[in-house]
Parts: structure tokens; sequence; C-alpha cells
């Protein structure tokens, strides 16, 4: 017997996760647990295509925004010459997640 597949339907959850940072957990004084936070972002869709077709599923984006100061210490604390001293810097990253798919079917 042959099966013939024609289109198929496909449910896809994308899931992303990150580790933020560890908090401390402590009960007087002595530590007891850490656990991570945790950045999730999911993102569901249904798609229809045919056998051997290339499906690309985008829309995860994450942008971060960073400030940074370096100075010289103690120098950079003087009034009227301390911001010669100082450099402030910002950044933003931004990602994308993109998925790419192809439909495969095995008898």
């Amino acid at each position: 017997m042959h099966l013939s597949l024609e289109w198929a339907l496909l449910n896809i959850v994308p899931v992303s996760t990150t580790i933020e940072s560890m908090v401390n957990f402590s009960d007087g004084g002595q530590q007891v647990a850490t656990a991570p936070i945790i950045n999730i972002k999911e993102a569901g869709t249904v798609i229809q295509a045919r056998e051997s077709e290339l499906v690309v599923i985008g829309g995860l984006i994450n942008e971060t925004y960073k400030k940074d100061e370096d100075s010289v210490p103690g120098i950079s604390n003087l009034p009227v010459v301390g911001g010669l001293f100082k450099k402030k810097s910002n950044s933003k990253e931004k990602r994308e997640l993109i998925i790419l798919l192809k439909l495969t079917v095995d008898n």
C-alpha cells in the first residue's frame, strides 16, 4: 500500500529560554537554595505545507539595552574636571530566532 500525503497541517510552538541571573535564598544567614531567573518567550503558529516545502518561522525577537560607565576612581568624582575622567556608553543588541522546517513524510 502506498500512502500519498499532499498537505500536512502542523501546530508549532517554538520556545526560547534564557537564564537571566541566579538568586540565592537564605534562612538566617545560611544559604538554603539557589534558583535561576528564567526569561521565557514563546509564539504559536499553525502551518500548512506540502512535502519537501521549506517553511520559515520568525518573530521571537529579543532586544537588550545596556548602559556602562567607566571612570578613574577618585579623580572622576572631582567637581568641574571629574567628567573628563569618565566614559559613558550605551549599546543595543537585537536578536531574532528564525526556524527553518522542511516537511518529510516517512513511510
